[in-house]
């Protein structure tokens, strides 16, 4: 038995060897995209305050600058405390962002108002307006019946009713983006996100609504923000390692890798595509075309990429990794474009 121990051990460690030094390397880079809507180059942005439920109207017809004029100065009558949190963390995560943007800038609400109420010229581009259509809060309760003690010296186990709690919160949002000079609407969106909590035998131990949705509504922000304004992700590159069993070729792999990882990134390229030049190695040419596209040089991976692909059509790592350069591409032609057309206003 104890020698089957061993030998399991053994291939695992073999098994974890292998693992740690097949693992393919990643480079993490810093990547801006374009705003997700059109703008038309926009260069100045408001945010209103989004009005509450009770003032959601239904039965009349109204325009876009009606309805902002006609809700500015019963905004908040009788809205529910929690869903006036909901509709000022939300403004306030919305006007957080954009006012630390390099790309548009965020214009005061109020200037905007008077604007629209004097008739006179809108001082931004472009403004975000929007309504909660339903709000609600709902409490229900349920009656258990628990052990409150054991029985013991013959008396029996002694129960009581309890009275658990549970609270559901849902909230609706329709938002516009419009363009201020031509009253347009440049995008439409409706949301909805609700929540529930677990059982508490206290009522007033119960979250708030407003604690209950924040992070959905914190989502939210990020999301309108992302639509409204180029931004930051992180993009993980994947370098490939070899499938070659000459051992030459993995060692120069390795070394490269570890230079890699260890954050040289112009060595690393030179080192892989030393190898892809002598000795046609897939991997390393995909991994040379990699760097540079880390690099921010797209033009140039894509036309290392398409070298390698001539030369192992076949692959489809390579293809992948080539639509995925085509893309970076694209993308940044239209953040250009944004960022040109803006400038130009």
């Amino acid at each position: 038995m104890s020698q089957k121990i061993c030998k399991c051990l053994f291939c695992l460690s073999l098994l974890c060897t292998f693992l740690l030094s097949s693992c393919a390397t990643s480079i993490d880079v810093k990547v801006v995209r374009p705003a997700e809507l059109n703008l038309n180059g926009a260069k100045t942005i408001a945010v209103l305050p989004f009005k509450p439920s009770q003032f959601f109207i239904t039965n009349r017809a109204f325009s876009t600058s009606e309805f902002i004029l006609y809700s500015m100065f019963r905004i908040f009558d009788g809205a529910d405390p929690d869903e006036r949190r909901c509709l000022e963390y939300l403004q306030s995560q919305l006007e957080s962002g954009l006012s630390s943007s390099s790309y548009i800038k965020l214009v005061n609400s109020d200037a905007v108002s008077r604007a629209l109420k004097n008739n006179t010229q809108n001082p931004a581009d472009v403004y975000l307006t929007g309504e909660v259509t339903y709000f609600d809060i709902d409490d229900s309760f349920r009656k258990v019946k628990v052990k409150f003690r054991d029985a013991q010296d013959g008396h029996p186990a002694v129960y009581e009713i309890e009275t658990r709690w549970k609270r559901q919160a849902r909230i609706d949002i329709r938002y516009q983006v419009i363009d201020s000079k031509t009253d347009h609407i440049i995008a439409y969106r409706n949301v909805s996100y609700s929540a529930e909590t677990a059982e508490y035998t206290d009522r007033t131990n119960l979250p708030s609504a407003f604690y209950m949705l924040d992070s959905d509504l914190y989502s939210l922000s990020k999301k309108i923000l992302r639509e409204v304004q180029p931004y930051t992700v992180t993009k993980s590159i994947k370098l490939l390692s070899t499938k070659s069993k000459i051992k030459m070729l993995k060692e120069l792999m390795k070394i490269a890798n570890d230079t890699v990882d260890d954050g040289n990134l112009e060595d690393g390229y030179r080192q892989f595509r030393d190898i892809y030049d002598k000795y046609k190695l897939a991997e390393a040419g995909y991994n040379a075309a990699m760097i540079q596209q880390a690099l921010g040089n797209l033009e140039r991976a894509e036309s290392e990429l398409i070298d390698v692909q001539e030369k192992f059509p076949s692959d489809s790592r390579i293809s992948k990794g080539l639509s995925d350069i085509r893309y970076e591409i694209r993308q940044a032609e239209v953040l250009k474009s944004q960022t040109k057309s803006a400038n130009a206003n």
